[in-house]
């Protein structure tokens, strides 16, 4: 199966801080579930074009899933 891109929005605990990922999964309900246990909250979307590139020059990480 092919892996997608989703841009990622989540909680840093409960900190009151959000943070941005960009993951790599074979589908959406993946990264929200992985992201929703460890975090609490996220928010996951397809990610729009171009997004990628300027995620590696902001230097965002890529969690593969």
């Amino acid at each position: 199966m092919n892996k997608n891109y989703y841009f990622v929005s989540f909680k840093w605990y409960d900190s009151g801080i959000f943070c941005s990922n960009i993951a790599l999964a074979e589908n959406k309900e993946i990264v929200e579930k992985y992201y929703t246990e460890k975090y609490g909250w996220c928010d996951v979307r397809d990610i729009q074009c171009g997004e990628i590139d300027i995620s590696k020059e902001k230097g965002m990480p890529v969690v593969e899933l």
